[in-house]
C-alpha cells in the first residue's frame, strides 16, 4: 500500500499571529515614547502667560519702570534660559521690554549672539518691527559699563508704518549673563526706549 504523506497546515494563521505581534509591539513602543518626552518636556519647559506670575519673575532679573503702567505677557523656561516678555498698558502697546537669563553653557560669545538674534528676528517678525539701521553705543546697565546696540526703523500695524527703535544689551550677575531688550514705537518711541533702559536696576 502507498503511503500519503499529510499535507502540512497552512501558514497564513501564522503570519498574521507575528504581524499582529510586530505591530502591537510598534505601538506599544510609540506610546512609551510619547510618554518619557511628556514627561520630559514637563520637566523642562515651565511656561506661564499669568500676568502677575510673569513680573514676579521679570523682577527677580531687573528692577524695570515702563511708563504708564505694565503688564506681564509670557515667561517661559527651558533647558535653564528664561525668557519673559512684559509691555506697557497701552492698546496697542507701544512699549515691549524682553529680558532673559542664559545659561553658562551658552555663555560663549558666539553662542550667545546666535541665541539672542533667534529670539530678536522671532519677535520682530511676529509682531511686525522692521529694524535696520544699527549702531553700537556705550551704556551703563546695573552699574557697570556695556555695549549697546540701537537699531531704528518702524512698526507695520495694520498698513501704517510707525517709527521704531530697540536697544539690545547684557550684562554678567554672578557669573550669569542677563540680557535685555527694549522695542518701542510710536512719535515719543527714542524717549520711551530710553526711560525704561534708564530705570533697570538688577536686584
Amino acid at each position: 500500500m502507498q503511503d500519503f504523506e499529510t499535507a502540512p497546515p497552512p501558514q497564513g494563521s501564522n503570519v498574521w499571529k507575528w504581524v499582529a505581534i510586530g505591530c502591537g509591539g510598534c505601538l506599544g513602543l510609540s506610546l512609551l515614547l510619547i510618554v518619557v518626552l511628556s514627561i520630559f518636556i514637563s520637566r523642562t519647559l515651565n511656561l506661564s502667560m499669568e500676568p502677575d506670575q510673569v513680573e514676579s519673575e521679570a523682577e527677580a532679573l531687573f528692577d524695570y519702570d515702563i511708563p504708564g503702567g505694565s503688564e506681564g505677557i509670557l515667561t517661559m523656561n527651558i533647558f535653564g534660559i528664561e525668557l519673559i516678555q512684559v509691555t506697557d498698558t497701552q492698546k496697542p502697546p507701544q512699549v515691549l521690554l524682553t529680558m532673559g537669563q542664559i545659561p553658562r553653557y551658552l555663555q560663549v560669545d558666539a553662542a550667545q549672539e546666535a541665541f539672542i538674534e533667534g529670539i530678536q528676528e522671532g519677535i520682530a517678525e511676529e509682531e511686525g518691527y522692521q529694524l535696520r539701521d544699527v549702531q553700537t553705543e556705550s551704556a551703563t546697565l546695573c552699574g557697570q559699563s556695556v555695549e549697546r546696540i540701537v537699531e531704528t526703523g518702524e512698526l507695520n500695524r495694520q498698513g501704517e508704518a510707525i517709527a521704531a527703535i530697540s536697544y539690545l544689551s547684557s550684562v554678567r550677575v554672578e557669573g550669569r549673563d542677563r540680557f535685555v531688550w527694549i522695542v518701542a514705537n510710536g512719535p515719543e518711541a527714542e524717549s520711551l526706549a530710553q526711560s525704561v533702559f534708564d530705570s533697570l536696576e538688577c536686584p
